[in-house]
């Protein structure tokens, strides 16, 4: 039973933060085939450390050229398409299209680093996610993504060491 995941509960830090360790260590698990699952809110590397790579500040600098071009296409075009000569003034007026060209920048900006957050944090997540109701409870949920039934197998009895109070195998990712 290849693509399995295997949640383990554990009622104290110290023995799943141990797991966590020892899956990382001894089985040679990926950060990102593994999971921390609780209700409580804990520190960012208490458990496990986040190593998945952000790209905001790039997605920030595409996005702000992006609308600094969109707002000198928008005023300086406009300008030129309905053109007003007034005596010796230029056509295209430049802090009025500066400030269009900046108001644009920040709108493209904010925008595009919301939607790129959504997509890094994962929502709308539509698909059936590996969970357990008893983590609600107080519980703290391991989860191992495993390829082979040789990690499983492995995974289940380093969670089973280390104490945990339950170990499920489940189909569902948490990708």
């Amino acid at each position: 039973m290849a693509d399995t995941t295997v949640l383990a509960l554990f009622e104290r830090i110290d023995p799943s933060a141990n797991a966590l360790r020892r899956l990382q260590t001894e089985a040679r698990f990926d950060w990102r085939d593994l999971m921390v699952i609780s209700s409580a809110p804990f520190p960012e590397g208490v458990l496990v450390m986040d190593q998945s790579p952000t790209r905001l500040p790039v997605t920030t600098v595409i996005c702000s050229v992006i609308g600094v071009v969109s707002g000198i296409l928008l005023a300086g075009g406009t300008a030129l398409l309905y053109a007003i000569p007034q005596g010796g003034k230029p056509i295209v007026p430049g802090p009025p299209t500066a400030i269009i060209a900046y108001e644009m920048m920040m709108a493209f900006a904010l925008t595009g680093v919301f939607l790129r957050a959504l997509y890094e944090i994962r929502l709308p997540d539509w698909r059936a996610k590996v969970y357990d109701d008893r983590i609600s409870e107080g519980l703290i949920g391991i989860a191992a993504h495993c390829a082979t039934e040789q990690q499983v197998k492995l995974a289940e009895s380093i969670m089973r060491e280390e104490g945990a109070g339950d170990v499920v195998r489940d189909a569902r990712r948490f990708e």
